[in-house]
């Protein structure tokens, strides 16, 4: 008897062992789903007694949120199943919650009634693995949602591709039906396949597989893809599990055809333009130095005769000759802003970023640094084609011009604006002057035309042939509420189709 008692008590020892190690509560309920008895682990995890679980005691310490759904199941079970299983959260003896899967049938032993048997097991930690595994994935669907990438995984063991559901946007492709990797190897362009297998095959390990090629859509046509992926390789170095994404290139591509051939058209009307502006410019340089030659020869002439009283004249020819020269160096120095930027560099450029470094040059002279410039926020959502320096270079003469002309306003003032204007954008620069008076803002903008004593009317013909080398076209206009107002355009990155917004 004492050996059938110490195994007795061993078995019971290995199995209350086996239920705490497992995290389950078994427990024995009648035909109407009373409990009768349940396991003394439920009142350590509890922090009660035993005894208030028993009969229907249990459901006080279910989640309130969870209670009344519990309860519906459990009785609904009773009447109508032969077993029950549902999730549901317990409270434990910390006040906290931690989710339970209640498992339970029917038994009958002869002669007894009718009862109800089953496990309360632990399943917090698999609920939270799962649900933090939801939550991941629900990021990374957002994140390939918001990169309008195909992001893929290519399992090399099984030769299977899986997709993101980007596929049916870009490429109009079904993703949950394009599972073999030989799949994926018919849609890319005969021409490019060779290549792209030797670029997969000699991608060193460690650094990421890189490489364009041309892809079938559903209808039949090609699209240009980029394809960045990481390779996983086993132990020996050979790829297991490649890991990527495909960017369509569509975009990218049509901009970059869209720079070349505005660099070609620039290029075109920078020579011509170039050559009729130094035809044009050649008369009005030669006429300072022809002024200084005969006021020099002049003043030789009068110190020659040794007449004392010729003092007052000969100085006053001096101070002549010395403005012409000053007057061909003025001149000179404006000609030096367009020439050094020759045909310019064509690439994508932030109009915010240009106008604020033309606003910070125009602030560092003493005229400009009581004046306000003010930058709407929206010129960095619109990127341009353009020369970044020829581009500032525009901004920064109009920003001069305006400080000039707002010296005696109260309160002095510049706006900066911007809008879609189809394939281009539209600057809008708007200051509170007294605007252009009794001149016609059109004729401003020919080369020499100033209304500033110390002018040399370059700024806003320079500015015209820049623009204007783009393919855009700068106007101005007084402004209905007073000041003056110009407007130019550039062309935008991509293509829209929106109609020509109106400013000012």
């Amino acid at each position: 008897m004492t050996d059938q008692a110490e195994r007795s008590a061993a078995l019971e020892e290995l199995y209350r062992f086996t239920m705490r190690i497992n995290r389950q509560i078994p427990f024995v309920a009648d035909a109407g789903g009373a409990v009768l008895c349940i396991d003394p682990l439920w009142g350590e995890w509890a922090g009660a007694a035993p005894s208030e679980a028993l009969g229907f005691g249990f459901l006080h310490y279910i989640h309130h949120d969870d209670r009344s759904m519990v309860k519906v199941a459990w009785i609904d079970a009773m009447a109508h199943a032969d077993a029950f299983l549902l999730d549901h959260r317990a409270r434990m003896a910390d006040g906290s919650y931690r989710w339970f899967r209640c498992a339970s049938e029917k038994y009958q032993l002869p002669g007894e009634p009718l009862r109800w048997r089953g496990l309360l097991t632990d399943i917090d930690e698999l609920c939270r693995a799962r649900t933090a595994a939801q939550d991941s994935e629900a990021r990374f669907r957002t994140a390939a949602f918001a990169t309008r990438d195909v992001i893929w995984d290519l399992d090399l063991a099984t030769s299977t591709v899986t997709f993101s559901e980007c596929l049916a946007t870009a490429l109009g492709y079904d993703a949950s039906h394009t599972s073999a990797a030989s799949w994926w190897r018919k849609q890319v362009h005969p021409d490019d396949i060779d290549r792209v297998t030797q670029a997969f095959r000699a991608c060193p390990p460690g650094e990421r597989w890189i490489c364009d090629y041309r892809m079938r859509r559903a209808d039949g046509s090609y699209m240009p893809m980029q394809a960045r992926a990481f390779i996983l390789r086993d132990a020996h170095g050979r790829p297991v599990r490649v890991t990527g994404a495909l960017t369509d290139l569509t975009e990218e591509r049509a901009t970059k055809r869209r720079i070349e051939r505005l660099q070609s058209e620039m290029a075109d009307s920078s020579r011509s333009g170039a050559a009729a502006a130094f035809a044009m410019l050649s008369h009005e340089l030669n006429q300072p130095p022809t002024a200084l030659a005969n006021f020099v020869r002049g003043a030789r002439r009068l110190l020659e005769q040794d007449d004392p009283t010729a003092r007052d004249r000969v100085l006053m020819a001096m101070d002549a000759a010395a403005a012409s020269a000053s007057d061909a160096g003025a001149i000179v120095h404006r000609l030096s802003d367009l020439v050094s930027h020759g045909e310019g560099r064509l690439s994508a450029q932030n109009l915010w970023e240009a106008a604020n470094d033309a606003r910070a040059l125009t602030c560092l002279d003493t005229a400009g640094g009581g004046v306000r410039i003010e930058i709407a926020g929206d010129l960095g959502d619109l990127e341009v084609i353009g020369d970044r320096l020829q581009i500032r270079q525009v901004f920064l003469n109009l920003f001069r011009n305006a400080v000039e002309a707002l010296i005696d306003t109260p309160d002095p003032r510049v706006s900066v604006s911007v809008a879609p204007a189809g394939e281009f954008v539209r600057v809008a620069v708007i200051d509170n002057g007294p605007g252009f008076g009794a001149n016609k803002p059109e004729a401003l903008f020919a080369p020499f035309t100033t209304t500033k004593a110390n002018g040399v009317g370059l700024g806003l013909s320079i500015c015209q042939m820049i623009i204007e080398a783009n393919g855009g076209e700068i106007r101005a206009e007084p402004h209905p509420v007073g000041g003056a107002a110009f407007y130019f355009t550039v062309p935008q990155t991509e293509g829209r189709s929106d109609a020509d917004a109106s400013i000012g």
